[in-house]
């Protein structure tokens, strides 16, 4: 009939305006899925370091990719010291720095009194406990009495014969001890910044412990022309310096002396020995300086180095720290 004939018209309509509001529909959603992947990626993106292609291994790739960082504004503090030499008196390096040399060069002397208090202490209470042992035989009470008497002589005996026995339990408890991990994290943290700022290559990095290292080129072998061996010479004062200004002494500096020697002794033309002592005193002011301007630096490289970070995550926090703080550019 006419009115079935119209409404099957009708619904022929009304199916056809629905395919094409799904269709359209379709093909609105797809675009927004396409946008909001890639606003889900973006974050991701972000995250990525400039520094996550840094490795150690191919020193003068590695210098020219922070070269390239440096050029594009990602990584100022690298190569950023200009470094103006001179011969420096003991006088002037003592005056600016208040250093001790004694101290700079190998820590403070131990303290042997809680040492032979306590045993003189723990020997005297064991004693008392031996003896009031009512539970064990008269002999065995008497010898373990008289032991424990002999103890402080004993301690004397082996501080006067072979003193460096005592080394570990003095240091254990005067405290010194327990801040080793934090020394050498330091330490390590200033040769690898002061390189860094220095634009030298990097050869080695470990920080395997008892084998931390950090190592450039030019340090071990080669001829040396004067201006590459003042760099060398402030990165290798630069762990001694760190330490001293936290604790006030050092102890980490005897192989990095005997590496300053053989950096001075390869320099060309030869230095007289008051030029070596003259610039050796200037890298100890200038690592003085520097590491006082660096101080955010030095603090976020130790903390990435204490993490057991990679090397790309120690540059990236040495920039992120300095992006508040900018390095000294030239010498004092």
């Amino acid at each position: 009939s006419g009115s079935s004939l119209g409404f099957f018209e009708k619904m022929r309509t009304l199916l056809i305006a629905l395919a094409a509001c799904t269709a359209a529909s379709c093909a609105h959603r797809g675009p927004v899925r396409a946008r909001s992947a890639v606003r889900r990626a973006l974050p991701l993106a972000a995250t990525a370091s400039p520094f996550d292609a840094v490795a150690v291994g191919r020193p003068s790739e590695l210098l020219q990719m922070l070269g390239d960082l440096k050029s594009a504004g990602v990584a100022p503090n690298f190569d950023s010291l200009r470094l103006a030499p001179r011969l420096v008196a003991q006088q002037e390096l003592t005056r600016v720095t208040r250093m001790e040399p004694e101290l700079l060069l190998g820590g403070k002397p131990l303290d042997y009194t809680k040492l032979l208090y306590g045993t003189l202490g723990g020997s005297s209470i064991l004693g008392l406990a031996a003896m009031s042992a009512t539970f064990l035989r008269e002999d065995i009470r008497f010898a373990l009495t008289y032991g424990m008497a002999l103890l402080p002589i004993a301690l004397l005996a082996v501080g006067s014969t072979a003193p460096g026995l005592l080394t570990a339990p003095a240091k254990f408890l005067s405290g010194k001890g327990s801040d080793s991990a934090e020394r050498t994290a330091r330490h390590e943290a200033a040769h690898l910044l002061l390189g860094y700022c220095c634009g030298l290559e990097l050869e080695s990095f470990s920080l395997e412990k008892g084998r931390e290292a950090v190592q450039f080129a030019g340090e071990t072998s080669g001829k040396l022309e004067l201006d590459r061996a003042q760099a060398l010479l402030i990165v290798g004062m630069g762990g001694m310096v760190a330490e001293y200004q936290k604790y006030g002494d050092a102890e980490g500096g005897k192989a990095d002396l005997l590496s300053m020697q053989q950096v001075l002794s390869r320099v060309s033309p030869r230095l007289t020995p008051a030029q070596q002592q003259g610039y050796t005193r200037w890298a100890a002011l200038m690592s003085w300086s520097y590491l006082q301007s660096l101080q955010p630096q030095l603090e976020a490289t130790t903390e990435s180095l204490k993490r057991g970070e990679t090397l790309a995550q120690v540059l990236a926090a040495i920039e992120a720290a300095g992006s508040k703080s900018r390095p000294v550019a030239t010498a004092a």
